[in-house]
């Protein structure tokens, strides 16, 4: 019986440890990023509001729309990831000629010690990872993987491992309208995580 008692006492030990170096990933304080009733956390502007529990933007009452949240992060490896759906108009700002322009689409993932310091303005001077851009046929540039979401028909879901050395991480989606038609674009966006890399 000792012994039994002594082998069931170091198998719980050795459950313990495994727990211990193996614990569950944590994710980072992103406020807010499944949208379940409001915006909060969020900085936006232009037309960006709530619908069933994910953040849409789209071109319904402003030519942009910006939605964006700076997130604490330390020195080291992390995983970024969101669902979305693309609701991008197809429509030409002058169809005629076969040289216009359609709506478009940006999500990007900024990087910054100083708060201050951050203008969209000024982008190119930015420490910045440009993740896709999105038209109506499909995301394109894109830096990471964009798969199929495991649990909503017409989603995607887009991952990125990344290294960071600033202070802040900044998860920015735009949509931009291009062809000056209104309310005929817009791009819906869930379950934004940061998550330490393992």
């Amino acid at each position: 019986m000792k012994t039994l008692s002594a082998s069931l006492g170091l198998l719980a030990a050795l459950v313990f440890a495994a727990g211990c170096n193996n614990p569950p990933k944590e994710q980072l304080p992103i406020q807010n990023g499944g949208f379940d009733t409001n915006l909060n956390g969020w900085t936006t502007d232009g037309d960006v509001e709530v619908v069933d529990g994910a953040a849409k933007l789209a071109d319904s009452n402003d030519d942009y729309s910006l939605l964006f949240q700076t997130v604490s992060v330390n020195t080291g490896r992390y995983i970024l990831d969101f669902e979305f759906a693309n609701h991008m108009s197809p429509f030409l700002s002058d169809p005629g000629s076969g040289f216009g322009f359609q709506d478009i689409c940006f999500a990007s993932l900024y990087f910054l010690d100083d708060l201050n310091g951050f203008d969209l303005n000024l982008a190119g001077s930015q420490n910045f990872i440009s993740l896709f851009n999105l038209d109506f046929e499909a995301p394109y540039d894109v830096t990471g993987t964009i798969t199929k979401s495991a649990r909503r028909v017409g989603w995607w879901h887009f991952t990125l491992p990344f290294q960071n050395n600033w202070k802040y991480a900044v998860p920015v989606f735009e949509i931009l309208d291009l062809n000056g038609i209104a309310n005929d674009s817009s791009i819906l966006v869930d379950d934004v995580v940061i998550t330490p890399a393992r």
